[in-house]
């Protein structure tokens, strides 16, 4: 069985239910369904048209593909009870990889999404250390933007911080966002997720002693 989510915090193929439920929890007129092969659930999503620029609400102009960009994975571990991320910060030609992990106890009830939010602050601060003018969010996560914009209401205490924290860095820094196209995450899905999952290895060792 697949699980496919055309609207909702994350969208995509899911392969549990407990993922997708994650993924369209408290979103009014979510839209998923499940389905028993990959070939239908793709179909279900297709009826996107992938190649619509996205509108960055916050600031009403269209955001294109730039040399700086954020790309982010956020993980949770129900066994050591923490969230992690793998982020990749594009600034020009270069590529950088970091990677981060926490059990903040008002975060773990946000799962992944803590994770994820994690990483688009590191990946803010390391532009900023870089005196990079602007940033964008590619985003998986429609959250990531939304609750900044104000068009979603921040229902944890770690989305709260989260749209402050980028309130602040707004200050320094042009952020933008845009919703990731089907080819924006697939180049780098491999070493988000290895770098999610170090994050995770280092918190346990880091736990241990």
């Amino acid at each position: 069985m697949v699980y496919a989510v055309r609207k909702g915090i994350m969208t995509g193929k899911f392969d549990t239910w407990d993922e997708c439920k994650v993924a369209v929890n408290g979103v009014s007129g979510a839209e998923y369904k499940k389905f028993v092969t990959e070939a239908e659930a793709d179909d279900y999503l297709a009826y996107k048209d992938t190649k619509i620029t996205h509108i960055c609400t916050d600031i009403d102009k269209v955001v294109a593909k730039s040399e700086n960009e954020i790309r982010v994975r956020g993980t949770y571990c129900s066994k050591t009870n923490c969230y992690a991320y793998g982020a990749i910060l594009t600034a020009g030609n270069r590529e950088i990889k970091l990677h981060g992990a926490g059990s903040e106890k008002t975060y773990i009830s946000s799962k992944q999404i803590a994770g994820e939010v994690q990483g688009v602050l590191a990946s803010i601060e390391m532009a900023i250390s870089l005196k990079l003018e602007s940033v964008t969010v590619v985003y998986r996560s429609q959250i990531l933007e939304k609750v900044v914009t104000g068009e979603w209401t921040m229902s944890s205490l770690c989305l709260f911080d989260y749209v402050n924290k980028i309130l602040d860095y707004k200050k320094t820094i042009e952020i933008l966002f845009r919703k990731a196209l089907d080819d924006d995450y697939a180049p780098y899905m491999l070493s988000l997720t290895s770098l999610s999952k170090t994050a995770i290895l280092a918190k346990s060792r880091q736990d241990v002693f």
